[in-house]
């Protein structure tokens, strides 16, 4: 690491000189053999969108649904 962002590491955030080190030599890791993560989002069908907007307007009300 370069001694400039070292000791400005060390000025910034109060850390003990040891402990950056180990946190430091700890850092770079190898994750090429784990999982790629997948963020997964609950979706609806077009179709049942437009059976709830032609429920709503038959009926004249405003419902719906919400994952929230």
């Amino acid at each position: 690491m370069d001694k400039e962002l070292q000791d400005y590491m060390l000025l910034r955030h109060n850390i003990d000189p040891t402990k950056l080190d180990n946190l430091l030599s700890n850092y770079n890791h190898d994750y090429s053999m784990t999982p790629l993560p997948v963020l997964l989002q609950p979706s609806i069908l077009l179709s049942a969108i437009e059976q709830i907007l032609q429920y709503n307007d038959t009926k004249g009300t405003d419902t719906g649904f919400n994952f929230g």
